[in-house]
């Protein structure tokens, strides 16, 4: 009776949640290939990012002369493979430049292709709401695969593996769901999982703070003077600092008390964007406080592990094959389960309604 249930539970979900499993598979899929379709459109893309302070500084100052501090949010630096910075502005539009800080192409929000797919994977296009609505998504894909991992368990002799199903006929259909939902059982739970972590970032440091046994490590971000911040000097002390840190993200400070901020990552950080700060005062242009990303706690070490599980940000060309394959298996075994099950469900109503055809000529 109880696997009744199960298998009940397990069928209704799957077909209440598969379209959003479906646009949440495909688009995250596709966003896995977004820098290689960067480099596909943008000549400027196929460079080797530089680091050095000064230059990096210089384009900077190069991008703060073209729209004014006021305007942006912060600027994503160029990487190795990657040689594009991509600039962010307080309004929400967007636009590439090349390393020396000169813009190529800006767009208001939602205005490219790749920023409508980010958009649509994370927000579904409504807000918060598409936000809450996709971690929820992705907490039930994990219950689903947990419940459809405990349903093979009887039919394991039966397993076959097949990478397409035998026939159109349920039988075939329902084996073949059944065994492709076994071979991707683990990345299915690692990346909607992560998913859900980053969704509900709160409650996930929480559970993996008291797993870790730890604490968070305490810190209170500084506050700054106002001040037009000098990013060649501010990027050379943050690499003072961090010497072996790879500058990411320079953030422009949001009020006249609030400082500008260096992100960098340090050998051994998973992120791609790392989690080591330096804060710069505006008025100075000095380093006030740093944040070493490998000193945290050993909770807020593996919470900032979630992003890059889930975006596909470790392993190289290898991860990146599993990241796609298993959006096209969670894609198929959505579909397909739901084609079927709505089609045995249409069977047994047309069943129904033929057997109440005959009781009705015996009865009349």
């Amino acid at each position: 009776m109880c696997l009744k249930k199960i298998r009940l539970v397990h069928a209704w979900s799957g077909l209440v949640l598969s379209f959003l499993l479906t646009v949440l598979s495909i688009t995250g899929s596709m966003l896995i290939f977004k820098d290689d379709y960067l480099r596909a459109r943008f000549p400027e893309a196929n460079g080797i990012g530089v680091f050095e302070p000064e230059a990096v500084g210089k384009a900077m100052e190069t991008i703060e002369t073209q729209y004014g501090p006021d305007r942006l949010a912060y600027v994503s630096l160029a990487r190795k493979n990657m040689s594009l910075h991509r600039i962010v502005f307080r309004d929400g539009s967007v636009a590439y430049a090349g390393q020396d800080g000169r813009v190529i192409q800006s767009w208001e929000k939602h205005g490219r292709i790749e920023d409508w797919i980010f958009h649509l994977h994370h927000y579904l296009f409504l807000g918060d709401f598409g936000k809450y609505l996709a971690g929820v998504t992705a907490l039930c894909a994990v219950l689903m695969t947990a419940t459809g991992i405990y349903l093979f368990l009887p039919f394991l002799p039966l397993f076959k593996g097949r990478p397409w199903p035998k026939s159109a006929r349920r039988r075939d259909m329902l084996a073949h769901h059944r065994d492709l939902g076994v071979v991707f059982a683990l990345p299915i739970i690692i990346i909607t999982l992560t998913g859900a972590a980053m969704v509900f970032y709160k409650p996930a440091g929480s559970i993996l703070s008291f797993l870790t046994l730890s604490k968070p490590a305490p810190f209170e971000r500084p506050t700054g003077e106002a001040g037009d911040i000098n990013w060649v000097a501010a990027l050379k002390q943050a690499k003072t600092e961090f010497p072996e840190g790879e500058v990411r993200l320079v953030s422009w400070p949001r009020s006249t008390t609030a400082v500008g901020s260096i992100r960098m990552r340090l050998p051994g950080e998973w992120h791609q964007n790392g989690r080591t700060y330096a804060y710069i005062n505006p008025q100075t242009s000095t380093v006030v406080a740093t944040r070493n990303g490998n000193k945290l706690s050993r909770g807020e070490r593996a919470s900032n592990a979630i992003y890059p599980l889930h975006s596909i940000g470790v392993g190289g060309r290898l991860y990146d094959l599993i990241g796609v394959l298993t959006g096209m298996a969670l894609t198929i075994l959505g579909l397909f389960a739901s084609w079927s099950y709505l089609n045995f469900l249409t069977g047994r109503r047309k069943k129904r309604r033929r057997q109440t055809a005959k009781q009705s000529l015996f009865t009349e």
